[in-house]
Parts: C-alpha cells; sequence; structure tokens
C-alpha cells in the first residue's frame, strides 16, 4: 500500500483493535439494560393493546432516552479508552505514515467506529423487538395512542422515551434519521476528545473530561435547566427540542448540528496541532 493510502490502513487496523479488544463485552451487558429498559416495556404495550409496534421505535427510544444516553456513551468511552493507539509498532508507522497521515487514518477510524456502534444499537434493537414488532416508516398505534387508551400510565418511562413532543411533531422516519445521526455526531465528538488528550499527554484527564462531559449532560437534562444546551447530550435527544402540543420547536435542530458541526472542527484542529508536536521517542 502507497504511502499516500496508509491512512487506510491505520483506520482499519485501529477499528479491528477496537471490536476484538475483551472490552467489548461491555456492549453485551449495554444490550440487557436496553432488553430490560425498553424492549420488555414495548412488549408489555403490545400486548396490552394488540397492536405491534414498529421494529425500529426500540432503537429511537434508546436514542431519545436520559438514562440510557448514560450508558450508551459511557460504554463507548470504556471501548475507546486507550485510542488512539500509541504502543507497539506505534513508532514505525507514525514514520512510515507521517503525523499529518497516522493522524487522518486515526480520525476516519474514530467516525467509523461511531458510525459502526450506532448501527450495532439500530440493528439490534431491531433484532429484539422484530418478534412483536413490524417493519415500515410509520409510528405505531402502540406508541401513538397508547395515552389515550391508558390514560392512568402516562408517567411509565416509555412516555419519556418516545413522548408527544417526538411523534406529534415529526415522523418516523425523520425521528430515526435525526436519531441515529446525533448518536453518531456525539459519540465522534467524544472520540476526538479522547485523542486530543492523548496526543498532549493527558490521557486520564481526556477520560475523564469525556466522562464529565457526558454526566453534567445527563444532570442538566435531569434538571431541565437552559445549560443543558450547551452539552452535547441535549443536542443528541431529538424530542427536547420540541413542544408537545405546538408546533414551533423550543430549540431548533439545525443549531444543534450547528452546535455539532463546530466543537468538531475545533476538535479537528486543535489534534492537528497536538499531532505537529507530539514528541517521538525512539
Amino acid at each position: 500500500m502507497g504511502r499516500n493510502n496508509i491512512f487506510i490502513s491505520v483506520a482499519v487496523q485501529e477499528a479491528r483493535r477496537i471490536f476484538v479488544n475483551p472490552r467489548i463485552m461491555t456492549v453485551g451487558m449495554l444490550m440487557i439494560i436496553i432488553y430490560n429498559l425498553v424492549i420488555t416495556e414495548l412488549f408489555t404495550r403490545a400486548d396490552k393493546t394488540g397492536l405491534p409496534v414498529n421494529a425500529g421505535e426500540a432503537f429511537v427510544a434508546v436514542g431519545n432516552s436520559g438514562v440510557l444516553l448514560l450508558f450508551l456513551p459511557s460504554v463507548f468511552l470504556i471501548l475507546i479508552s486507550d485510542f488512539p493507539n500509541m504502543d507497539g509498532n506505534f513508532l514505525f508507522t507514525i514514520q512510515r505514515a507521517g503525523r499529518k497521515r497516522w493522524l487522518f487514518g486515526e480520525i476516519i477510524s474514530s467516525l467509523f467506529i461511531s458510525v459502526i456502534y450506532v448501527f450495532f444499537m439500530l440493528i439490534s434493537c431491531c433484532l429484539m423487538t422484530a418478534p412483536k414488532g413490524f417493519w415500515g416508516f410509520r409510528w405505531s398505534d402502540t406508541v401513538t395512542k397508547y395515552a389515550s387508551m391508558f390514560p392512568d400510565e402516562t408517567h411509565t418511562l416509555m412516555n419519556e422515551y418516545l413522548p408527544p413532543n417526538l411523534y406529534n411533531q415529526m415522523n418516523f422516519t425523520y425521528a430515526l434519521i435525526h436519531t441515529a445521526i446525533l448518536l453518531i455526531l456525539y459519540l465522534w465528538l467524544l472520540s476526538l476528545i479522547i485523542m486530543l488528550f492523548r496526543l498532549l499527554g493527558m490521557k486520564v484527564a481526556g477520560i475523564a473530561g469525556a466522562f464529565a462531559l457526558v454526566s453534567l449532560g445527563v444532570l442538566t437534562c435531569t434538571l431541565d435547566v437552559k445549560a443543558m444546551w450547551a452539552f452535547p447530550m441535549a443536542n443528541t435527544i431529538t424530542w427536547l427540542h420540541f413542544n408537545p402540543a405546538l408546533s414551533e420547536p423550543v430549540f431548533p435542530m439545525w443549531i444543534s448540528y450547528v452546535y455539532f458541526g463546530a466543537l468538531i472542527v475545533a476538535l479537528l484542529l486543535g489534534n492537528f496541532a497536538a499531532v505537529k508536536k507530539l514528541r517521538i521517542n525512539g
């Protein structure tokens, strides 16, 4: 492989290293939590209404749950806690590829890992929901009509995952797409933070900072304060952008995309600046 394309090799090797690491077992634990908190609740609703659910609604619920948006990025951070790999053949690789090409490969790898992680969640949620679900591009009556059929159950967890703010204001296809893209941007942002601090020789501080960012997002969303929009989590939760009844958004979606775009660009620039000053011994 030529020098100009070696960043592809770097990206593939980094992604492979992440997904064959024993820490991948934590994803299995996360899926158990998702099944217990989301899938079983959807199945209960399906049984009570006698109506099927959309197989993709579980994923949308996961991506819009304040509780699961604590676990989901936390497991991701555990997986990438030693990202990027700067041990073993690192010296040989960076000398062969060059600093910028090596970093570009790591950036591509971080995006690829984020995409695979989110799509694994999507496919897994769909497969777990399939026994009592259908495949389609519309909200199920189980979700949209449950509150009117059982008005005494308006404060269940599922109403927090898939509230009227979401299914009354956005069709299912758009909700699914926005949920997936915003989750990918959130996780990519976290991986770029980890990478920047690793390049600066402050690995532990980077991990701590990323976990703090997740935790503060959960806290501010729980308290429902305006400061929550300063953190990635609120910008990731689709239904928070909408009023339950009025068509006007509480916080325009496009601003959240600008928010992620600006932070990601800043982190990319920071990483390129940091790799220029990286001390390589050997």
